[in-house]
């Protein structure tokens, strides 16, 4: 009886931690609700996940997506529009209402989020109920490229967060553990022709409070543009390379600029004078180097800690799930050594 005792116990304390490990993992990414987009007749790419489609200038076209309440209690959800960026991280990004300065749009013709008009800013649905959301997409009057914006469903009870401290790349953190972005590209008639240069580089400098070198560019184009493939070195005063690297930032939305955020690998940084040479495509097959000089006083200079000696990452977090999970294999490996015992003692009693 005893041994059964112990083994009840190892099995109640493994369904335990087992349940807790799945909420753990669950508890940010459940969302209430799911979406099946209903794709018109004239869209570009068939179950693409997003609505791509042609428009004439000033043209209107009404889309629609079927949400479906997944859940056993009564939803609200928040419908809103975004417009399309370029991360500094690569990419693209999706954001309502955006206040950063390290993003932006260097032709506001191309921002689709005041064209895309949900027909209900909020809904409620029952347990299981669903409902067909339509919203109108226009054209603005422009007719070379491509728009590119989102429509986005966020669970009302727990609303979208933006952090907007200044500095970086903090004010682009984005909380949408509850909320699902479908984009909305709109081809325009008019297809562009040859663009040079694809990419513009505008200020480089230093970040002294993050010690980041710190790049502007600019997409030229009005589609998106995937020739951003930058490689750049930091001279000193004398012309020798303190350190060089490169990035990728796969794609660029649409006549969009951001600033782009890069460590100092350099393993010391001294006032004077630096310059930085910076390697980019202008076209599909040409490319450009253009260099910036920058002074750094004994302030800034001092103030800046180069990428060699940040601290590493805190593995608090790594250090308990192998924790965590070691138990949970121990208390296995007990349960399988009582059955074991078990049935010893009941084939040799």
């Amino acid at each position: 009886m005893k041994k059964l005792g112990v083994l009840f116990a190892a099995v109640a304390a493994s369904i335990i931690l087992f349940s807790y490990a799945s909420m753990a993992r669950g508890e940010n990414t459940a969302i209430p609700f799911s979406l099946s987009l209903i794709y018109p007749q004239n869209q570009i790419e068939a179950d693409a996940g997003y609505f791509y489609i042609d428009l004439d200038s000033n043209e209107t076209q009404e889309l629609s997506i079927e949400v479906r309440n997944i859940t056993s209690n009564d939803i609200s959800i928040d419908i809103e529009t975004a417009d399309c960026y370029t991360s500094p991280r690569g990419g693209l990004i999706y954001i309502s209402n955006n206040k950063s300065k390290d993003i932006g749009y260097t032709d506001d013709n191309y921002m689709m989020a005041k064209n895309i008009v949900p027909l209900e800013a909020r809904i409620t649905l029952k347990p299981n109920e669903s409902r067909t959301v339509r919203f109108n997409v226009t054209a603005p009057e422009i007719e070379e490229g491509e728009l590119i914006g989102a429509i986005r469903f966020l669970d009302a009870s727990l609303k979208s967060e933006t952090n907007e401290n200044e500095g970086g790349e903090s004010n682009l953190q984005i909380n949408i553990k509850s909320a699902m972005t479908i984009p909305v590209r709109v081809r325009l008639p008019k297809e562009p022709g040859v663009i040079s240069p694809a990419i513009v580089l505008g200020d480089v400098g230093i970040n002294t409070d993050e010690g980041k070198v710190i790049f502007s560019l600019s997409n030229n184009l009005p589609i998106i543009n995937r020739l951003a493939k930058i490689s750049y070195n930091v001279a000193d005063r004398s012309g020798n390379v303190l350190f060089e690297s490169d990035f990728d930032l796969d794609k660029m939305a649409p006549k969009t600029s951001v600033n782009i955020p890069v460590e100092w690998k350099d393993t010391k940084i001294t006032a004077g004078k630096y310059t930085i040479n910076v390697n980019y495509q202008i076209s599909a097959t040409q490319t450009k180097t253009e260099s910036r000089e920058i002074t750094l006083d004994k302030k800034d200079a001092g103030e800046i800690i180069p990428e060699t000696q940040l601290p590493g990452p805190a593995e608090t977090n790594q250090g308990f799930s192998i924790l965590y999970y070691g138990i949970f294999i121990f208390l296995i490996a007990v349960i399988i050594v009582l059955i074991v015992m078990l049935f010893k003692k009941r084939k040799n009693p």
